[in-house]
């Protein structure tokens, strides 16, 4: 169960991993069908599907399988193609999980509140943030995170699965927001703004060397 539990962490987590597991034996194998592992990017493994080289080519294949990000099929006759004594054969379906994306949705308005609901609906695992603490409980659900306070104090180290949206009610706070953001590793970066707003925006950026 330990393998499942990480598998689920890592999901909700956003961290990249492949689920392995055994689906087929024949003749004399170190681990039988049901057999799961669970391995990160950096090779670091939770379980094992029996050790020796048969695993440490299935590590391979699973970061290759995050690289590529598609599911794929391995097998291999233990002493034929690997050299092992066992003299079966084994084959272990690689699952790359689907990670959960977090949205930080900057806003807590109607337009915010909206939005939150709608991504919280999708699975999305989404981090509300505004100082206005009467605001963020219109927008408590199951799904959604409210977090009260000055927003310029919350704001995240992003990861490449992370959005963001900005909505406050401020726009000096939209733009100490995007200047926050904006230089970080990101999915989506997006913001609310007239034509007008928009255009100011992008000149204090450049005037900033943005």
């Amino acid at each position: 169960m330990k393998v499942l539990a990480a598998a689920l962490e890592a999901i909700h987590q956003g961290t990249p991993a492949v689920l392995c597991t055994v689906i087929g034996t024949d003749g004399s194998a170190p681990r039988e069908g049901s057999a799961r592992m669970l391995v990160y990017p950096d090779q670091g493994i939770v379980g094992t599907i029996g050790g020796g080289v048969f695993e440490l080519r299935v590590i391979e294949e699973a970061v290759d399988a995050l690289q590529s990000g598609q599911h794929r099929r391995y097998s291999a006759h233990l002493t034929r193609d690997l050299g092992m004594c066992c003299g079966g054969q084994m084959e272990v379906f690689l699952e790359v999980l689907e990670v959960q994306s977090r949205v930080h949705v900057f806003g807590a308005g109607h337009v915010g509140k909206s939005v939150a609901q709608i991504l919280a609906s999708m699975d999305f695992d989404v981090r509300v943030y505004d100082e206005r603490e009467e605001w963020l409980g219109h927008c408590e659900r199951d799904g959604v995170v409210c977090i009260p306070g000055d927003p310029r104090k919350a704001v995240p180290t992003l990861s490449p699965l992370d959005y963001v949206v900005i909505l406050t009610h401020s726009h000096p706070l939209d733009q100490d927001l995007l200047e926050a953001m904006i230089t970080q590793d990101f999915a989506y970066l997006g913001m609310i703004g007239s034509k007008t707003k928009v255009a100011k925006f992008f000149l204090r950026l450049k005037a900033s060397g943005l």
